[in-house]
């Protein structure tokens, strides 16, 4: 990563005003942009995709490690868990709850930056290296180490459970995929009881693929039997599989 790029950066904190990277929020390099509460937390990473997420887990507004865990289910981006007295239990908590690192509020601001900075380099070179692209059609493109759909050029953001379901088509593209298999493999359910969760989502990814979702031309229905994704070759398939 070349350091002059923008870093943009989606923090959640107590009080902002407080916080050392606050009065670097019109540096050159990196924005830092400060949520609201977690609801808006959550809008800023699925409409801005940041290169960094920061939560705050003494902020009493949250669930502490679950806040955590329900932001990593929506995003791969890097994510930093802080708190003003870190303590051993909270630092494996919030890394196995999806964290990258976990640190001290009171740090200086210039480590907050050199820490992001490391994270956000990595997160890069790691994406750049395994930068798969789908191409079903000359305006419609699926990236999915970056989790969004590129279609007639506007980039669209998958929520976590939109790209496990596509992934899983993907894996098993021009075949009818039944209910109960993308239940089973998707959301760990071997009964058949939650039909409701895949067409939902079929619903969310034709919105993002389709021209026009009630006619849909790459991701296709046969009732009684299951979802098909169209325009995917067998070597395509291999390498997803064998690399997701």
């Amino acid at each position: 990563m070349e350091m002059n790029d923008k870093i943009t950066v989606v923090a959640l904190d107590r009080n902002p005003k407080t916080h050392p990277l606050f009065k670097l929020n019109i540096c050159e390099k990196t924005l830092i942009l400060f949520a609201k509460n977690y609801h808006d937390l959550a809008k800023k990473v699925l409409d801005i995709i940041p290169s960094c997420i920061l939560i705050d887990l003494g902020n009493p507004e949250i669930k502490n490690i679950a806040a955590v865990h329900e932001t990593r289910k929506e995003t791969l981006s890097p994510l930093i868990a802080y708190n003003d007295v870190t303590n051993e239990d909270e630092m494996i908590s919030s890394i196995n709850s999806g964290a990258d690192l976990y640190l001290k509020r009171d740090i200086s601001a210039q480590e907050w930056l050199a820490r992001i900075s490391a994270l956000v380099r990595r997160s890069r070179i790691e994406h750049q290296a395994k930068d798969h692209i789908i191409r079903l059609s000359d305006n419609l493109a699926i990236n999915i180490s970056k989790n969004i759909v590129i279609k007639d050029g506007v980039t669209l953001p998958l929520r976590s459970k939109e790209r496990d379901v596509l992934l899983y088509l993907m894996k098993n593209a021009n075949r009818y995929v039944p209910i109960e298999e993308i239940l089973a493999n998707v959301w760990g359910y071997l009964k058949t009881d939650k039909p409701e969760y895949v067409r939902l989502y079929v619903t969310y990814l034709r919105k993002k693929l389709e021209p026009d979702p009630s006619k849909p031309q790459y991701l296709l229905t046969d009732k009684g039997v299951g979802y098909m994704l169209k325009g995917i070759g067998s070597k395509t398939r291999k390498v997803i599989g064998q690399t997701y």
